[in-house]
């Protein structure tokens, strides 16, 4: 007589974190490549006006100006030095930013595997699927924050004190004629397209170059640490993997007390458990496909 074996849905935890990706998702709308999830029009639309203005400003027209100046630093080691290295990283910023619109689609589908509850397990034991997972989330959000705060400290220590000097003690030259004119350097170089020979048109043109420079921290941080949650999550699977593989008997035979599927046929209890680890393994062999697909 052959026995019917039962195939079991798997149990679901619901003590999983959600949404590891959270302060990307926010980073990346102040560099204006990620939309904001709402059915408000205005807010869609102000947000496109905002993206393309990002975009046309700051990546196609300002990102040129700061090679434009080399013509200004090229007899000044030190100068030409600083100029390309804040010049070559904001432009490696705005391709991060064109490899975004071209391939944002495969990163979002990886984000939902990643977060996917199919690929989710019950505890058993010292295996505790929810509590990796916790842990990478609040390691991902800890060190995304930290790189957020630190690029907000690097621009805003090169902006305040020309700010504060330009208030308090403005710095005044005397040319040859003998006049004085205010001269005062800007934090970074690029061309500006009007003079900035008084202390109003100084503080313009330090709003007028910041703005580009706090898009081009929100782009790289919001990219950069983009990738970093994404193999961070990944590595929690790997780790939730693992595990997975060694308890598939305790949890199977877990499920089968809490469903009550066990009967005084002890030949019957094997075929079933024998077909419900069966199943984990093959949930699990899908598993590491689906990650490395």
């Amino acid at each position: 007589m052959t026995t019917k074996v039962t195939q079991v849905k798997p149990l679901r935890n619901s003590e999983y974190e959600k949404d590891h990706f959270i302060l990307n998702r926010w980073i990346l709308r102040g560099a204006g490549l990620w939309a904001p999830e709402t059915k408000s029009k205005i807010i869609k639309i102000g947000f496109n006006c905002y993206a393309v203005i990002v975009f046309l400003f700051v990546n196609l027209f300002f990102t040129p100006t700061e090679f434009v100046s080399i013509k200004d630093t090229y007899k000044n080691l030190n100068a030409l030095i600083k100029n390309l290295s804040f010049a070559l990283t904001h432009l490696l910023g705005a391709i991060k930013v064109l490899f975004w619109y071209y391939r944002n689609k495969e990163l979002r589908r990886i984000m939902n595997i990643l977060e996917s509850e199919e690929l989710h397990y019950e505890s058993k034991d010292d295996f505790q699927p929810a509590e990796i997972f916790r842990k990478a989330k609040r390691t991902g959000m800890k060190y995304t924050f930290t790189f957020y705060m630190m690029a907000h400290v690097t621009v805003s220590s090169s902006y305040i004190p020309p700010i504060v000097t330009t208030f308090t003690n403005p710095n005044y030259i005397e040319n040859e004629q003998g006049n004085l004119t205010f001269y005062q350097p800007l934090p970074y170089f690029s061309w500006i397209p009007f003079s900035i020979d008084t202390p109003k048109s100084y503080l313009y043109a330090l709003a007028y170059q910041m703005g580009p420079m706090y898009s081009y921290a929100y782009s790289i941080v919001g990219m950069d640490t983009l990738f970093m949650n994404i193999l961070n999550l990944t590595g929690a699977h790997m780790s939730v993997l693992k595990g997975a593989f060694r308890s598939i008997r305790g949890r199977c035979v877990e499920k089968m007390e809490k469903m009550k599927l066990l009967s005084k046929d002890e030949k019957s209890n094997k075929d079933l458990l024998d077909n419900m680890m069966r199943n984990e393994y093959k949930r699990s062999v899908k598993h590491i496909q689906t990650i490395f697909a």
